[in-house]
């Protein structure tokens, strides 16, 4: 979260933004509009971003949406959240905000239909360690609960899955380690898909650096190389389906599917191959 004030009066108008996350797409500003201000919040991201606004410490301010104002920002667009004005026009207003932003839209339904490719190259034969039908080792939490760790060589290509588009990537950290400060330290990409889950493929080596936030990619595509980033115990690749819950990211069941076998649920041990 972070605060924001502005400060109005009659003829002067103060306004003091502290440093913004520079990972956050979401910006709030307040605007003149004839004698009111518009609170305003933009997205400057690839994705729908779940937005709350609190104004709960503002003084002397009517807003016409109420105190805490909650949103559903869509990428690439700018969206009036409220009108203001003060309670008292004889004295100065003063607003201040707190934002707190999610990524995901919590309306979004997952296609239970979708097909997700196996996310390596023909002719490999990999194995699930990890998986929500088997004993759960690090997958304790909401975000990984049907994740699948597939054991997978260094320098493997990583394939999308399924078409969507690039939310974004992390690629400059070393080798990991099963130690827990090497949590957050996975190297990753993140994919949206069209009905607004996304797809985490982690613990990669390397990131194709022709990929940028914001592209299209076809599934099949590749994504990076394989590796043993983050925390983690071997070269393998965790891959999860995620949407926004409201409160939290929420990891989902999903199939796989070849054209020998169909669509199915991935199970802890089994062989995986095209």
């Amino acid at each position: 979260m972070r605060w924001n004030k502005l400060i109005w009066f009659s003829c002067l108008l103060l306004l003091s933004l502290p440093a913004q996350a520079e990972t956050s797409p979401v910006q709030i500003s307040v605007m003149p509009s004839g004698k009111y201000f518009r609170l305003v919040g933009r997205n400057d991201g690839v994705a729908p971003m779940d937005v709350r606004v609190d104004l709960g410490s503002s003084r002397n301010v009517r807003s016409d949406g109420g105190t805490v104002l909650h949103v559903v920002l869509r990428p690439s667009a700018e969206t009036a959240l409220a009108r203001l004005e003060p309670v008292y026009k004889e004295e100065p207003m003063e607003v201040r905000w707190r934002v707190s932003s999610q990524l995901g839209d919590p309306e979004a339904v997952h296609d239970e239909s979708a097909h997700y490719l196996l996310p390596f190259p023909a002719g490999r034969r990999l194995k699930v360690v990890q998986a929500a039908d088997g004993q759960l080792t690090t997958h304790n939490s909401e975000n990984m609960r049907h994740a699948v760790d597939i054991a997978m060589p260094e320098g493997t290509p990583v394939l999308a899955a399924r078409s969507g588009r690039m939310l974004d990537s992390r690629g400059w950290f070393g080798e990991g380690r099963p130690e827990v400060e090497y949590l957050g330290r996975a190297n990753f990409v993140r994919i949206l898909h069209p009905d607004g889950t996304w797809a985490v493929y982690a613990h990669l080596s390397e990131i194709n650096s022709n990929l940028n936030p914001g592209d299209w990619l076809e599934a099949g595509t590749q994504i990076g190389l394989s590796g043993n980033s983050g925390f983690s115990s071997g070269p393998h690749l965790h891959f999860a389906v995620l949407k926004n819950t409201g409160s939290a990211e929420q990891a989902l069941p999903f199939q796989f599917y070849t054209p020998q076998r169909g669509m199915f649920i991935p199970h802890q041990g089994e062989w995986l191959q095209q």
